[in-house]
């Protein structure tokens, strides 16, 4: 089969026999292998790969994850480790805003380096790392799909993720800029460290829209993750490595005058 025709989508949404599919996710994984080159676990790069094989890479990982949306058969235990996953980083994605609002307040009651400090931001960061097999779940569903999941979630992070695309593997995203006029005792929502996007409102778009997934308000993290990023609803499940962060950035801007920058 052409692993680059145009109508290849159109015969993994018509075909229903999941042999056939699977047959098919296999033989997708084995030529991006291919196109990887002699390239071990664990040691996965794309700094000796061509543009034209990369990206010929990421549209075998497209189809991958079509094909493994396509098999997704959401059994009551894959309904239950959804739901666990949503909640999960639903609740990682708030602490992530309260967290920056705490880091916040600290910055508005600490002493300023007045020879350095021109500008302040706070920023905070939700991103799932791949750090060997502990950051990969082994499920019994596992040989269901067949996937090699340890080596397309080492590709899919450190090297399509993070490599081709600028560091572009956050899931969640947010910066606060300071303001003299901030005090510490204003709340989370008064300094602008809340999470907006998550309003009670499910966030299912494409594969996240299914019948068995109607009861769940899906978060924003977990849309970014299988809408936004080549992660398939059966990769989500074994993403086992989260990483939140909150940091403040002191920031000295000065022009070749020693004309200092001046944010109010």
């Amino acid at each position: 089969m052409d692993l680059y025709a145009e109508d290849l989508a159109d015969y993994i949404y018509q075909e229903n026999n999941v042999d056939k599919k699977r047959a098919l996710l296999l033989e997708v994984e084995a030529e991006i292998k291919k196109l990887m080159g002699e390239q071990e676990k664990g040691s996965l790069d794309l700094r000796h790969i061509g543009a034209v094989q990369i990206e010929k890479i990421e549209d075998l990982v497209s189809t991958r994850s079509l094909i493994l949306n396509r098999m997704f058969q959401a059994t009551s235990q894959e309904i239950k480790r959804f739901e666990a996953v949503n909640e999960l980083l639903n609740s990682l994605t708030k602490k992530m805003y309260h967290r920056m609002a705490n880091l916040y307040r600290t910055l508005i009651d600490s002493s300023k380096d007045e020879s350095f400090d021109d500008d302040y931001v706070i920023r905070g960061t939700l991103r799932y790392m791949f750090c060997g097999l502990e950051s990969i779940l082994e499920l019994p569903e596992d040989s269901y799909y067949g996937s090699d999941f340890e080596y397309m979630m080492e590709l899919i992070c450190c090297c399509l993720l993070e490599e081709c695309n600028g560091g572009l593997s956050e899931i969640e995203e947010c910066s606060c800029n300071y303001s003299p006029q901030s005090t510490s005792d204003m709340t989370d929502e008064q300094l602008h460290c809340v999470d907006v996007w998550d309003d009670g409102v499910t966030w299912a778009e494409g594969h996240l829209r299914r019948p068995e997934l109607e009861h769940v308000v899906v978060c924003h993290a977990v849309h970014d993750i299988c809408t936004h990023k080549p992660y398939s609803i059966p990769d989500l499940l074994r993403l086992n490595d989260f990483w939140v962060e909150a940091h403040l950035v002191c920031q000295h801007i000065i022009d070749q005058n020693g004309k200092r920058y001046n944010p109010n």
